[in-house]
């Protein structure tokens, strides 16, 4: 069973309004987030450089993997915000 789609009615020259957080929200989210891809670039880190003859072969290399792909996106995302 698929869920259908609710239509909404359009006005013209009415954009939609963003949902609206509060300036404490907002900073503890970024220094949430900052401190994830600090961790998670750390981790991402050890990955690349282990030594362990399995490491092609282990999950969490994988994943680690995924992780850093990630990584990449948000610094690119956010490096490309702060030069406007």
């Amino acid at each position: 069973m698929t869920a259908r789609k609710k239509k909404t009615q359009k006005i013209p020259g009415l954009a939609p309004t963003p949902p609206t957080i509060s300036e404490e929200t907002r900073e503890k989210m970024t220094s949430l987030i900052t401190q994830l891809i600090a961790l998670a670039s750390d981790l991402t880190f050890e990955i690349a450089t282990t030594d362990c003859p399995k490491a092609n072969d282990c999950p969490i290399v994988q994943k680690g993997k995924e992780l850093a792909k990630v990584i990449k996106a948000l610094r690119e995302e956010f490096s490309a915000k702060r030069v406007k």
